[in-house]
């Protein structure tokens, strides 16, 4: 099997955190988004069937679980 990497979909950095969204590819099904920490922690918080649905959540997840 071929793998083939996840292809960026959005990105952005707030508060030192990089919140990405991407499609899995043959990583796995559909789309997800992942917040980096400063740290090096990083988290899994959503999962999309649609790139629809990843792109207006990766835009709510960025203006509301960070603003402030």
């Amino acid at each position: 099997m071929e793998i083939i990497m996840p292809e960026p979909v959005a990105f952005d950095i707030v508060g030192g955190r990089e919140i990405s969204t991407v499609k899995l590819n043959s990583m796995g099904i559909g789309y997800e988004t992942c917040i980096f920490y400063p740290n090096g922690d990083n988290q899994v918080v959503a999962t999309y069937d649609t790139l629809e649905d990843a792109i207006a959540n990766h835009k709510r997840i960025v203006a509301n679980d960070f603003a402030s």
